[in-house]
C-alpha cells in the first residue's frame, strides 16, 4: 500500500505495510525450511525472523525444528 498520506491514516499505511511484509519473510522461512526438510532431507534447517516479537516470536519459536 503507497503511503502517501501523513497523519493517522499514513501511519496506518505504514503499520500495515510491516505486516505483510512480516508475513511474507515467514512465509518465506517456511517454504525454505519445507525445500530443506521436505526435498533434501536436511533435518538442521531452522526458522529465523530474529525481528518477530511478540505472537510472531512464539509463532516461529513453535516452527523450530530441533
Amino acid at each position: 500500500m503507497a503511503v502517501t498520506q501523513g497523519g493517522i491514516n499514513g501511519r496506518i499505511c505504514e503499520v500495515l505495510n510491516d505486516l505483510i511484509d512480516m508475513n511474507q519473510r515467514l512465509l518465506e522461512e517456511i517454504y525454505s525450511a519445507e525445500n530443506s526438510i521436505g526435498k533434501k532431507s536436511n533435518l538442521s534447517k531452522k526458522i529465523a525472523l530474529p525481528e518477530a516479537k511478540g505472537e510472531w516470536a512464539q509463532g516461529v519459536n513453535s516452527l523450530i525444528i530441533l
